[in-house]
């Protein structure tokens, strides 16, 4: 079974996204350390974080990674599949039973090599990438940045509303600072 490129895309963006949690929490305990101090209003930019990650060698190397593990696992899944398509039809003889509990640890086994790797793939641009954002926000006097992905409608809902004109997008910015340039 070959699972569509946007699927793949979207187990990566997820996993890359739970590895910047850190980053997030730290950003939103600076923000209310500031606020409770300062008392004035924060100012917040988006960056879009699928752009920061394919701007990375080490995110592209990681992306890499995904490919490789969605390639080795769809032959995999596809037989899985077909047992489970057999099974809906006719019950499974025991040697079946088998080999689809093999196949399920094997595609599990699969997917936590691959998990390790990607992660430690993706450490360097992470760090990367969570510097340059600190400097970029530091630099431009913003407060608290958050994925415009996420944080938008089709995200997890952290802002509620946010006017597109108002709050910036440092994506750019960040690959620059990240870049060296």
């Amino acid at each position: 079974m070959n699972l569509h490129p946007a699927a793949t895309f979207l187990i990566f963006r997820l996993f890359m996204l739970f590895a910047m949690k850190n980053l997030f929490l730290g950003l939103l305990f600076t923000l209310f350390v500031s606020l409770a101090s300062a008392q004035t209003a924060p100012t917040i930019a988006f960056v879009n974080s699928t752009e920061l990650l394919r701007a990375h060698p080490a995110g592209t190397a990681a992306a890499e990674l995904q490919e490789q593990q969605q390639e080795e696992l769809a032959p995999l899944l596809e037989e899985i599949q077909t047992l489970q398509s057999q099974s809906q039809n006719t019950e499974l003889s025991a040697e079946q039973r088998s080999r689809a509990q093999l196949l399920i640890r094997t595609v599990d086994e699969v997917r936590q090599r691959y998990a390790e790797e990607i992660q430690t793939a993706a450490e360097p641009a992470i760090a990367d990438i969570n510097a340059a954002i600190e400097t970029v926000s530091q630099s431009g006097g913003y407060t608290l940045v958050l994925d415009g992905e996420i944080a938008g409608s089709a995200g997890l809902g952290l802002v509620v509303y946010s006017d597109p004109e108002a709050v910036p997008d440092i994506t750019e910015q960040v690959v620059t600072q990240m870049n060296g340039e």
